[in-house]
């Protein structure tokens, strides 16, 4: 299996925060409740990505997130249904949870996300699942509403 290292920038010994890969099998000997497995087929071998950042590293569990964090850095995770006729919906709700999660945290600066779709492109126009996702996130970042 392929490795991938971030090591984020800080004081301290590195701890793993966060470790995710593509082929739904994560390596228990490294990751504990920090894995991540990503519900998609690897385009190649099977590669683990492992976020290291200065500890302590904690772990719980908030509302429908899994919360790593250390020090400085907290990475958060959410898996919702595959719900193609509900797209907008549960995306917007899930992008208004991740904002007062931040909101309330002591981690308010963001450093990158992913969206990971599974059949991006099913469906056509106005009903196409990228469309529905990125109009359900625009919803919930909409500065007007908050």
């Amino acid at each position: 299996m392929n490795r991938i290292e971030i090591r984020l920038p800080g004081n301290g010994e590195a701890e793993l925060l966060a470790s995710f890969n593509a082929d739904q099998h994560p390596n228990s000997n490294h990751c504990g409740t920090q894995c991540h497995p990503i519900r998609q087929q690897a385009l190649g071998p099977p590669t683990d990505e492992l976020w290291l950042a200065p500890g302590p590293v904690t772990s719980q569990q908030q509302g429908r997130f899994h919360v790593t964090q250390a020090r400085d850095y907290q990475f958060l995770t959410v898996e919702l249904p595959d719900a193609v006729d509900s797209m907008r919906a549960s995306t917007e709700a899930a992008y208004r949870e991740l904002i007062a999660l931040i909101s309330a945290s002591n981690y308010p600066q963001l450093l990158r996300f992913w969206n990971y779709i599974p059949d991006i492109n099913q469906g056509s126009g106005d009903a196409e699942v990228y469309r529905q996702f990125c109009w359900g996130r625009a919803d919930a970042l909409d500065v007007e509403d908050r």
